[in-house]
């Protein structure tokens, strides 16, 4: 609660602006919610979860988190809305864990589809490919995981789209173990997955924090193309 008094006085003061400010207070939210989840206070973590995307619809750690409090209290097309307008916020790679997790019961076509759904409103972003190959490879659905991945190679061909060419070329006819080496000669020199990296120390991570654990700078993290 200081904290968020110390925000509104800095946007009082023109020290920040109103975008940013609006920022910091999401983030704060987010904190708040995450606090009432461990503790289990499920009704007031959705009130501040929500409140947070309000402020900040492209907090996609707060679109995720809701989702999953959705998908705990069994409000499974809830957790489907929270998702598609998180991700046509801000389309993000992490999605693809969350529809794995919602759709864990359903049948992979299913997740094909949902995902097809899901990334509609951004359907050449580099991350709605890797996630429509991804759940298309696991639906068996080998013509639709080729596509994404020759689009995906023309945008962003890092590691993780070796990874998956690799599991495509392997079930299809013509491969050679041989093949396998090339592969992964690819994959080492291909650039890194996006990462969240510190603007103030250059510290990356793997996942988004608040702050940064090594300079503790507060929303300095920015996801970057390795």
């Amino acid at each position: 609660d200081k904290a968020e008094e110390l925000v509104l006085q800095l946007k009082s003061s023109n020290i920040l602006t109103a975008a940013k400010a609006s920022r910091h207070r999401a983030i704060l939210s987010w904190l708040k919610a995450k606090q009432a989840l461990e503790e289990k206070k499920f009704d007031l973590a959705e009130s501040l979860l929500t409140q947070s995307l309000k402020q900040e619809p492209t907090l996609t750690t707060a679109s995720l988190a809701l989702a999953c409090l959705y998908e705990k209290l069994g409000k499974f097309s809830k957790a489907q809305k929270c998702l598609i307008k998180g991700y046509g916020d801000r389309p993000d790679a992490d999605y693809l864990a969350a529809i794995e997790e919602l759709m864990a019961e359903k049948s992979f076509l299913d997740c094909y589809q949902f995902a097809e759904s899901l990334t509609s409103t951004h359907h050449q972003a580099p991350e709605s490919h890797f996630i429509l190959a991804t759940m298309a490879l696991k639906a068996q659905l080998w013509g639709q995981a080729r596509f994404h991945l020759n689009l995906l190679k023309d945008k962003r061909p890092t590691r993780s789209y070796y990874e998956l060419k690799e599991k495509l070329d392997e079930v299809e006819p013509g491969y050679h173990p041989e093949d396998r080496h090339n592969h992964l000669t690819q994959m080492l020199h291909a650039p890194e997955d996006p990462k969240w990296t510190c603007q103030d120390c250059h510290q990356s991570l793997k996942s988004w924090e608040a702050s940064c654990p090594s300079c503790k700078g507060f929303d300095t993290l920015v996801k970057e193309s390795g």
